[in-house]
Protein backbone atom coordinates (compact mmCIF):
# COMPACT_ATOMS: atom_id res chain seq x y z
CA UNK A 1 0.00 0.00 0.00
CA UNK A 2 2.90 2.65 0.49
CA UNK A 3 4.54 1.55 -2.49
CA UNK A 4 1.08 2.27 -4.10
CA UNK A 5 1.27 5.73 -2.37
CA UNK A 6 4.52 6.29 -3.78
CA UNK A 7 3.51 5.46 -7.68
CA UNK A 8 0.29 7.35 -7.63
CA UNK A 9 2.59 10.78 -7.05
CA UNK A 10 3.71 10.54 -10.82
CA UNK A 11 0.56 11.88 -12.66
CA UNK A 12 0.93 9.08 -15.43
CA UNK A 13 0.53 6.14 -12.93
CA UNK A 14 -2.53 8.38 -10.86
CA UNK A 15 -4.09 8.84 -14.44
CA UNK A 16 -3.91 5.05 -15.05
CA UNK A 17 -4.75 3.54 -11.31
CA UNK A 18 -8.28 6.10 -11.20
CA UNK A 19 -9.26 5.03 -14.89
CA UNK A 20 -8.96 1.40 -14.45
CA UNK A 21 -10.93 2.23 -11.34
CA UNK A 22 -13.70 3.75 -12.74
CA UNK A 23 -13.79 1.61 -15.92
CA UNK A 24 -14.61 -1.96 -13.61
CA UNK A 25 -16.59 0.87 -11.13
CA UNK A 26 -14.19 -1.05 -8.91
CA UNK A 27 -15.04 -0.57 -4.93
CA UNK A 28 -11.72 -2.58 -4.24
CA UNK A 29 -9.11 -0.32 -3.41
CA UNK A 30 -11.79 1.64 -1.43
CA UNK A 31 -12.55 -1.70 0.61
CA UNK A 32 -9.05 -2.49 1.49
CA UNK A 33 -8.65 1.62 2.70
CA UNK A 34 -11.72 0.85 5.17
CA UNK A 35 -10.70 -2.44 6.54
CA UNK A 36 -6.44 -1.20 7.07
CA UNK A 37 -7.83 2.54 8.66
CA UNK A 38 -9.87 0.37 10.98
CA UNK A 39 -7.04 -2.09 11.84
CA UNK A 40 -5.28 -2.33 14.95
CA UNK A 41 -2.09 -2.59 13.29
CA UNK A 42 -0.94 0.53 12.92
CA UNK A 43 1.59 0.08 9.91
CA UNK A 44 -1.16 -0.97 8.27
CA UNK A 45 -3.40 2.58 9.38
CA UNK A 46 -0.02 4.67 8.51
CA UNK A 47 0.24 2.94 5.23
CA UNK A 48 -3.79 3.24 3.82
CA UNK A 49 -3.64 7.10 5.19
CA UNK A 50 -0.93 8.05 3.05
CA UNK A 51 -2.50 6.47 0.23
CA UNK A 52 -5.47 7.76 1.03
CA UNK A 53 -3.95 11.45 1.07
CA UNK A 54 -1.74 10.83 -1.78
CA UNK A 55 -4.69 9.59 -4.31
CA UNK A 56 -7.16 12.49 -3.05
CA UNK A 57 -4.54 14.84 -4.13
CA UNK A 58 -3.80 13.46 -6.89
CA UNK A 59 -7.17 13.34 -8.45
CA UNK A 60 -7.83 17.21 -6.89
CA UNK A 61 -4.60 18.43 -9.10
CA UNK A 62 -6.09 16.84 -12.31
CA UNK A 63 -7.88 19.17 -15.17
CA UNK A 64 -10.88 20.08 -14.16
CA UNK A 65 -12.67 17.64 -16.42
CA UNK A 66 -10.78 15.24 -15.39
CA UNK A 67 -11.12 15.91 -11.86
CA UNK A 68 -14.96 16.57 -11.76
CA UNK A 69 -15.25 13.52 -13.07
CA UNK A 70 -13.17 11.42 -10.93
CA UNK A 71 -14.98 13.34 -8.07
CA UNK A 72 -18.23 12.17 -9.02
CA UNK A 73 -17.25 8.65 -9.03
CA UNK A 74 -15.79 7.90 -6.31
CA UNK A 75 -18.73 10.09 -4.32
CA UNK A 76 -21.25 7.76 -6.05
CA UNK A 77 -19.36 4.48 -4.44
CA UNK A 78 -21.78 2.72 -2.31
CA UNK A 79 -20.75 0.80 0.68
CA UNK A 80 -21.73 -2.94 -0.20
CA UNK A 81 -25.02 -4.02 0.86
CA UNK A 82 -23.99 -6.46 3.65
CA UNK A 83 -22.54 -3.29 6.23
CA UNK A 84 -25.24 -3.20 9.31
CA UNK A 85 -25.67 -0.45 11.11
CA UNK A 86 -24.56 0.12 14.60
CA UNK A 87 -25.17 2.56 17.44
CA UNK A 88 -21.30 4.08 17.33
CA UNK A 89 -22.42 5.77 14.23
CA UNK A 90 -25.01 8.16 15.57
CA UNK A 91 -24.39 11.52 15.41
CA UNK A 92 -23.11 11.38 19.33
CA UNK A 93 -26.25 10.78 21.27
CA UNK A 94 -26.02 6.54 20.78
CA UNK A 95 -29.75 5.95 20.45
CA UNK A 96 -30.00 6.64 16.48
CA UNK A 97 -28.37 5.47 13.46
CA UNK A 98 -29.20 8.47 12.12
CA UNK A 99 -25.28 8.91 10.70
CA UNK A 100 -24.88 5.55 9.19
CA UNK A 101 -22.75 5.85 5.83
CA UNK A 102 -24.90 4.44 2.63
CA UNK A 103 -21.42 5.88 0.76
CA UNK A 104 -17.90 4.81 0.82
CA UNK A 105 -16.38 7.95 1.42
CA UNK A 106 -19.25 8.98 3.89
CA UNK A 107 -17.79 5.61 5.74
CA UNK A 108 -14.09 7.19 5.24
CA UNK A 109 -15.17 10.45 6.59
CA UNK A 110 -16.24 8.27 9.44
CA UNK A 111 -13.50 6.68 10.40
CA UNK A 112 -11.12 9.62 9.74
CA UNK A 113 -13.14 11.86 12.04
CA UNK A 114 -12.59 9.34 14.85
CA UNK A 115 -9.15 9.01 14.73
CA UNK A 116 -9.03 12.48 14.41
CA UNK A 117 -10.93 12.42 17.78
CA UNK A 118 -9.32 10.10 19.45
CA UNK A 119 -5.53 11.64 18.93
CA UNK A 120 -6.73 15.34 19.82
CA UNK A 121 -8.30 14.26 22.93
CA UNK A 122 -4.71 13.64 24.39
CA UNK A 123 -4.05 17.45 23.83
CA UNK A 124 0.05 16.28 22.45
CA UNK A 125 -0.81 18.74 19.12
CA UNK A 126 -0.09 21.36 21.70
CA UNK A 127 3.15 20.43 22.71
CA UNK A 128 4.62 18.48 19.61
CA UNK A 129 3.78 17.43 16.27
CA UNK A 130 2.88 13.99 16.45
CA UNK A 131 3.25 11.99 13.32
CA UNK A 132 -0.13 10.71 13.88
CA UNK A 133 -1.81 13.45 14.28
CA UNK A 134 -0.33 15.03 11.14
CA UNK A 135 -1.10 12.50 9.32
CA UNK A 136 -4.69 12.12 10.15
CA UNK A 137 -4.71 15.91 9.45
CA UNK A 138 -3.57 15.72 6.38
CA UNK A 139 -5.62 13.01 5.06
CA UNK A 140 -8.60 14.33 6.01
CA UNK A 141 -8.02 17.95 4.84
CA UNK A 142 -7.54 16.08 1.26
CA UNK A 143 -10.37 14.32 1.33
CA UNK A 144 -12.83 16.71 2.40
CA UNK A 145 -11.27 19.23 -0.14
CA UNK A 146 -12.02 16.25 -2.61
CA UNK A 147 -15.58 15.25 -1.55
CA UNK A 148 -18.84 17.40 -1.17
CA UNK A 149 -20.34 14.21 -0.20
CA UNK A 150 -17.52 13.93 2.26
CA UNK A 151 -18.12 17.70 3.20
CA UNK A 152 -21.79 17.28 3.65
CA UNK A 153 -21.11 13.96 5.92
CA UNK A 154 -18.37 16.10 8.13
CA UNK A 155 -21.15 18.48 8.97
CA UNK A 156 -24.01 15.86 9.95
CA UNK A 157 -21.55 14.36 11.73
CA UNK A 158 -20.83 17.41 13.93
CA UNK A 159 -16.85 17.79 12.90
CA UNK A 160 -16.98 21.69 12.59
CA UNK A 161 -17.72 21.49 16.58
CA UNK A 162 -14.20 18.98 17.17
CA UNK A 163 -12.39 21.56 15.22
CA UNK A 164 -13.60 24.44 16.88
CA UNK A 165 -12.49 22.56 20.25
CA UNK A 166 -9.14 22.16 19.38
CA UNK A 167 -9.05 25.32 17.65
CA UNK A 168 -9.85 27.14 20.84
CA UNK A 169 -7.46 24.63 23.04
CA UNK A 170 -4.68 25.82 20.86
CA UNK A 171 -5.67 29.60 21.65
CA UNK A 172 -5.99 29.35 25.33
CA UNK A 173 -2.61 27.43 25.44
CA UNK A 174 -0.86 30.56 22.97
CA UNK A 175 -2.86 32.49 25.47
CA UNK A 176 -0.66 31.66 28.20
CA UNK A 177 2.06 32.41 26.46
CA UNK A 178 1.79 36.52 26.46
CA UNK A 179 2.87 38.52 23.02
CA UNK A 180 3.98 36.20 20.10
CA UNK A 181 6.60 38.07 19.18
CA UNK A 182 8.52 37.80 22.76
CA UNK A 183 8.00 34.58 23.09
CA UNK A 184 8.34 32.54 20.17
CA UNK A 185 11.49 33.46 18.11
CA UNK A 186 11.83 30.43 15.53
CA UNK A 187 7.76 30.34 15.05
CA UNK A 188 8.54 28.81 11.39
CA UNK A 189 9.65 25.70 13.80
CA UNK A 190 7.65 25.74 16.59
CA UNK A 191 4.81 22.44 16.88
CA UNK A 192 2.12 24.18 18.21
CA UNK A 193 1.89 26.64 15.02
CA UNK A 194 2.22 23.89 12.46
CA UNK A 195 -0.19 22.11 14.01
CA UNK A 196 -2.52 25.60 14.06
CA UNK A 197 -1.63 25.60 10.09
CA UNK A 198 -3.05 21.88 10.07
CA UNK A 199 -6.44 22.98 11.72
CA UNK A 200 -6.88 25.77 10.05
CA UNK A 201 -6.49 24.05 6.50
CA UNK A 202 -8.93 21.47 7.49
CA UNK A 203 -11.43 23.89 8.79
CA UNK A 204 -10.96 25.61 5.23
CA UNK A 205 -11.33 22.36 3.04
CA UNK A 206 -14.27 21.58 5.55
CA UNK A 207 -16.29 24.95 4.39
CA UNK A 208 -15.32 24.52 0.41
CA UNK A 209 -18.40 25.30 -1.58
CA UNK A 210 -20.38 24.21 1.68
CA UNK A 211 -23.04 26.43 3.50
CA UNK A 212 -23.95 24.40 6.39
CA UNK A 213 -20.33 24.16 7.43
CA UNK A 214 -19.41 27.66 7.06
CA UNK A 215 -22.98 28.56 9.18
CA UNK A 216 -22.38 26.09 11.58
CA UNK A 217 -19.17 27.36 12.30
CA UNK A 218 -20.10 30.99 12.14
CA UNK A 219 -23.37 30.44 15.08
CA UNK A 220 -20.62 28.21 16.97
CA UNK A 221 -18.57 31.53 16.88
CA UNK A 222 -15.41 31.28 14.77
CA UNK A 223 -14.80 34.84 14.82
CA UNK A 224 -13.93 35.16 18.76
CA UNK A 225 -10.82 32.38 18.43
CA UNK A 226 -9.62 33.74 14.92
CA UNK A 227 -9.52 37.10 16.74
CA UNK A 228 -7.46 36.34 19.57
CA UNK A 229 -5.50 34.00 17.15
CA UNK A 230 -4.73 36.76 14.35
CA UNK A 231 -1.31 37.91 16.31
CA UNK A 232 -0.11 34.37 15.86
CA UNK A 233 -1.37 33.44 12.40
CA UNK A 234 0.53 36.88 11.30
CA UNK A 235 3.91 35.15 12.30
CA UNK A 236 4.70 33.15 9.42
CA UNK A 237 4.14 33.68 6.02
CA UNK A 238 2.33 29.71 5.85
CA UNK A 239 -0.10 30.72 8.80
CA UNK A 240 -0.72 34.32 7.03
CA UNK A 241 -1.56 32.33 3.91
CA UNK A 242 -3.80 29.44 5.96
CA UNK A 243 -5.99 32.35 7.63
CA UNK A 244 -6.54 34.30 4.47
CA UNK A 245 -7.83 31.50 2.35
CA UNK A 246 -9.57 30.29 5.23
CA UNK A 247 -11.46 33.47 5.09
CA UNK A 248 -11.60 33.62 1.68
CA UNK A 249 -13.51 30.24 1.79
CA UNK A 250 -15.76 31.26 4.51
CA UNK A 251 -16.97 34.43 2.93
CA UNK A 252 -18.17 33.24 -0.26
CA UNK A 253 -21.72 33.72 -0.46
CA UNK A 254 -22.03 33.46 3.37
CA UNK A 255 -24.07 35.95 4.97
CA UNK A 256 -23.15 34.45 8.36
CA UNK A 257 -19.81 34.71 7.23
CA UNK A 258 -20.19 38.41 6.71
CA UNK A 259 -21.26 39.21 10.04
CA UNK A 260 -18.50 37.13 11.62
CA UNK A 261 -16.13 39.36 9.68
CA UNK A 262 -17.45 42.86 11.90
CA UNK A 263 -17.12 40.88 15.13
CA UNK A 264 -15.50 43.00 17.25
CA UNK A 265 -13.46 40.86 19.79
CA UNK A 266 -10.27 42.76 22.26
CA UNK A 267 -10.74 45.65 19.78
CA UNK A 268 -10.27 43.68 16.61
CA UNK A 269 -12.40 42.97 14.36
CA UNK A 270 -11.05 40.59 11.11
CA UNK A 271 -12.23 42.92 8.47
CA UNK A 272 -10.64 45.66 9.80
CA UNK A 273 -7.45 43.47 9.63
CA UNK A 274 -7.49 42.26 6.28
CA UNK A 275 -8.02 45.79 5.19
CA UNK A 276 -4.69 46.61 7.23
CA UNK A 277 -3.22 43.35 5.19
CA UNK A 278 -3.99 45.32 1.92
CA UNK A 279 -3.17 48.90 2.63
CA UNK A 280 0.01 47.21 4.09
CA UNK A 281 1.39 45.21 0.84
CA UNK A 282 -0.07 47.60 -1.33
CA UNK A 283 2.71 49.85 -0.32
CA UNK A 284 5.28 47.89 -0.93
CA UNK A 285 7.51 47.71 -3.70
CA UNK A 286 6.06 44.25 -4.88
CA UNK A 287 3.07 42.42 -3.83
CA UNK A 288 3.23 38.85 -2.81
CA UNK A 289 0.77 36.32 -2.95
CA UNK A 290 -1.50 37.52 -0.10
CA UNK A 291 -2.54 40.65 -1.92
CA UNK A 292 -4.66 39.35 -4.29
CA UNK A 293 -6.59 36.90 -1.49
CA UNK A 294 -6.79 39.75 0.71
CA UNK A 295 -8.58 41.45 -1.84
CA UNK A 296 -10.87 39.12 -3.13
CA UNK A 297 -12.15 38.26 0.37
CA UNK A 298 -12.81 41.67 1.10
CA UNK A 299 -15.10 42.00 -1.98
CA UNK A 300 -16.86 38.77 -0.93
CA UNK A 301 -17.72 40.63 2.23
CA UNK A 302 -18.46 44.33 0.33
CA UNK A 303 -22.19 43.59 0.05
CA UNK A 304 -22.94 43.47 3.63
CA UNK A 305 -22.95 47.28 4.94
CA UNK A 306 -21.01 46.75 8.10
CA UNK A 307 -17.91 45.35 6.28
CA UNK A 308 -18.28 47.90 3.51
CA UNK A 309 -17.78 50.46 6.09
CA UNK A 310 -14.85 49.10 7.43
CA UNK A 311 -13.46 49.04 4.28
CA UNK A 312 -14.37 52.57 2.68
CA UNK A 313 -13.20 53.86 6.44
CA UNK A 314 -9.65 52.63 5.47
CA UNK A 315 -7.12 53.22 2.95
CA UNK A 316 -8.43 50.37 0.46
CA UNK A 317 -9.86 52.05 -2.20
CA UNK A 318 -7.07 54.46 -2.49
CA UNK A 319 -4.65 52.10 -2.33
CA UNK A 320 -4.34 51.22 -6.01
CA UNK A 321 -2.87 54.46 -7.19
CA UNK A 322 0.26 53.25 -5.38
CA UNK A 323 -0.70 50.02 -6.58
CA UNK A 324 -1.10 51.40 -10.52
CA UNK A 325 2.04 53.41 -9.82
CA UNK A 326 4.67 50.30 -9.37
CA UNK A 327 2.22 47.21 -10.63
CA UNK A 328 1.57 45.81 -14.09
CA UNK A 329 -2.15 46.23 -14.68
CA UNK A 330 -1.86 42.76 -15.26
CA UNK A 331 -1.36 41.48 -11.91
CA UNK A 332 -3.78 40.04 -9.86
CA UNK A 333 -3.76 41.88 -7.17
CA UNK A 334 -4.55 44.68 -9.71
CA UNK A 335 -7.43 42.62 -11.48
CA UNK A 336 -8.70 41.79 -7.70
CA UNK A 337 -8.91 45.39 -6.82
CA UNK A 338 -10.73 46.45 -9.89
CA UNK A 339 -13.53 43.45 -8.98
CA UNK A 340 -13.50 44.82 -5.34
CA UNK A 341 -13.98 48.77 -6.81
CA UNK A 342 -16.83 47.17 -9.15
CA UNK A 343 -18.70 45.49 -5.99
CA UNK A 344 -18.32 47.93 -3.80
CA UNK A 345 -20.07 50.68 -6.73
CA UNK A 346 -22.87 49.18 -6.66
CA UNK A 347 -24.22 50.70 -3.34
CA UNK A 348 -24.17 54.24 -3.24
CA UNK A 349 -21.23 55.00 0.20
CA UNK A 350 -18.98 52.12 -2.44
CA UNK A 351 -19.75 54.16 -5.34
CA UNK A 352 -18.98 57.69 -4.01
CA UNK A 353 -15.80 56.47 -2.37
CA UNK A 354 -14.64 55.20 -5.90
CA UNK A 355 -15.09 58.37 -7.99
CA UNK A 356 -13.73 59.99 -4.86
CA UNK A 357 -10.06 57.17 -5.77
CA UNK A 358 -11.02 58.44 -9.58
CA UNK A 359 -10.12 61.89 -9.28
CA UNK A 360 -6.82 61.67 -7.36
CA UNK A 361 -3.82 61.78 -9.66
CA UNK A 362 -3.08 58.24 -9.04
CA UNK A 363 -5.91 57.09 -11.40
CA UNK A 364 -5.41 59.54 -14.36
CA UNK A 365 -6.45 58.88 -16.81
CA UNK A 366 -8.91 56.66 -15.64
CA UNK A 367 -8.14 53.53 -16.49
CA UNK A 368 -10.51 51.64 -18.70
CA UNK A 369 -11.24 48.73 -16.75
CA UNK A 370 -12.74 50.65 -14.18
CA UNK A 371 -15.98 50.98 -16.64
CA UNK A 372 -17.92 47.96 -14.74
CA UNK A 373 -17.45 50.11 -11.20
CA UNK A 374 -18.13 53.48 -13.42
CA UNK A 375 -21.13 51.88 -14.73
CA UNK A 376 -22.93 51.20 -11.68
CA UNK A 377 -21.65 54.55 -9.89
CA UNK A 378 -23.18 56.72 -12.63
CA UNK A 379 -26.81 55.78 -10.79
CA UNK A 380 -26.04 57.09 -7.30
CA UNK A 381 -23.77 60.45 -8.39
CA UNK A 382 -25.24 61.82 -11.61
CA UNK A 383 -23.85 65.57 -10.91
CA UNK A 384 -20.30 64.17 -10.04
CA UNK A 385 -20.61 62.20 -13.66
CA UNK A 386 -21.34 65.62 -15.24
CA UNK A 387 -18.55 67.80 -13.46
CA UNK A 388 -15.70 65.67 -14.25
CA UNK A 389 -14.46 65.69 -17.55
CA UNK A 390 -11.69 63.04 -17.23
CA UNK A 391 -15.00 60.07 -16.71
CA UNK A 392 -16.91 61.89 -19.59
CA UNK A 393 -13.81 61.37 -21.72
CA UNK A 394 -13.43 58.01 -20.70
CA UNK A 395 -16.98 57.29 -21.48
CA UNK A 396 -16.54 58.39 -25.31
CA UNK A 397 -12.84 57.47 -25.82
CA UNK A 398 -14.92 53.74 -24.62
CA UNK A 399 -17.54 54.11 -27.18
CA UNK A 400 -15.60 54.79 -30.16
CA UNK A 401 -12.73 52.41 -29.68
CA UNK A 402 -12.94 50.00 -26.59
CA UNK A 403 -14.41 46.60 -27.15
CA UNK A 404 -17.62 44.97 -26.98
CA UNK A 405 -17.68 44.73 -23.38
CA UNK A 406 -16.28 48.23 -22.69
CA UNK A 407 -18.97 50.28 -24.97
CA UNK A 408 -21.64 47.92 -23.01
CA UNK A 409 -20.09 49.29 -19.79
CA UNK A 410 -19.86 52.59 -21.56
CA UNK A 411 -23.45 52.49 -22.37
CA UNK A 412 -24.70 51.58 -19.23
CA UNK A 413 -23.35 54.53 -17.56
CA UNK A 414 -24.54 56.80 -20.68
CA UNK A 415 -28.13 55.40 -19.97
CA UNK A 416 -28.38 56.21 -15.87
CA UNK A 417 -26.98 59.89 -16.65
CA UNK A 418 -29.37 60.73 -19.20
CA UNK A 419 -32.82 58.94 -18.53
CA UNK A 420 -35.24 61.57 -17.31
CA UNK A 421 -32.78 64.52 -17.15
CA UNK A 422 -32.86 67.10 -19.65
CA UNK A 423 -29.52 69.02 -17.89
CA UNK A 424 -27.56 65.71 -18.09
CA UNK A 425 -28.53 65.19 -21.75
CA UNK A 426 -27.51 68.44 -22.87
CA UNK A 427 -24.08 68.35 -20.60
CA UNK A 428 -23.27 64.62 -22.41
CA UNK A 429 -24.34 66.21 -25.46
CA UNK A 430 -21.67 69.10 -25.19
CA UNK A 431 -19.29 66.76 -24.20
CA UNK A 432 -19.71 64.30 -27.35
CA UNK A 433 -20.84 61.69 -25.35
CA UNK A 434 -23.92 62.04 -27.67
CA UNK A 435 -21.80 61.49 -30.79
CA UNK A 436 -19.87 58.92 -29.71
CA UNK A 437 -22.89 57.04 -28.95
CA UNK A 438 -24.33 57.67 -32.74
CA UNK A 439 -21.23 56.64 -34.31
CA UNK A 440 -20.68 53.23 -32.32
CA UNK A 441 -24.77 52.90 -33.36
CA UNK A 442 -24.01 52.80 -36.87
CA UNK A 443 -20.78 50.90 -36.18
CA UNK A 444 -21.78 48.25 -34.63
CA UNK A 445 -25.09 48.07 -36.97
CA UNK A 446 -22.47 47.15 -39.66
CA UNK A 447 -21.07 44.46 -37.82
CA UNK A 448 -21.36 40.56 -38.59
CA UNK A 449 -20.51 39.52 -35.38
CA UNK A 450 -23.30 37.90 -33.16
CA UNK A 451 -21.85 38.75 -30.02
CA UNK A 452 -22.21 42.72 -30.58
CA UNK A 453 -26.18 42.17 -30.46
CA UNK A 454 -26.45 42.71 -26.84
CA UNK A 455 -24.52 46.28 -26.94
CA UNK A 456 -26.37 47.32 -30.17
CA UNK A 457 -29.93 46.59 -28.14
CA UNK A 458 -27.96 48.90 -25.46
CA UNK A 459 -27.01 51.49 -27.54
CA UNK A 460 -30.04 52.09 -29.34
CA UNK A 461 -32.00 52.31 -26.18
CA UNK A 462 -29.38 54.57 -25.04
CA UNK A 463 -29.38 56.73 -28.20
CA UNK A 464 -33.11 57.07 -28.28
CA UNK A 465 -33.55 58.10 -24.54
CA UNK A 466 -30.47 61.22 -25.69
CA UNK A 467 -32.30 62.57 -28.81
CA UNK A 468 -35.62 62.57 -26.60
CA UNK A 469 -36.09 66.18 -25.39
Amino acid sequence: MTLIASLIVDKTASDTLCWEMKKNNSVSLFELLLQCLESSDEELKTAALLLLTQLSQSISHKERSKRDSYVEFIDNLKLPLNETPNNKLSAGDRTHNDCQPEYIVEDLCRILIELYKELSSSKKYLESEEEAWCSVSACISSLLALSPRCRLYAVHRHFPQILLNTLQAVRDKLSLHGKPADVIRNANHEPILRNLYWILTIINTTMLDCLPAKESFADENIAVSLNKLWPWCMMTEQLREALVKLLLTFTNECPKAWSCMCVCVSGRSMALEVCAIVTRDASRLTTGPLLPLALRLLTNCASHQHCRAIILKSEVVMCVSRLRARSNPATLAYSAWMRLAERLARHADGAAALLAAVSSPGLRPVPRRLLPAIAHAAHYHRSTFLQSPDILELLCGSLLTGETGEVVCAARAVWALAANNHRAKLVLRSAGVTAAVHSTLHRLQKSKDPSVHKALELLTYTHNILQTT
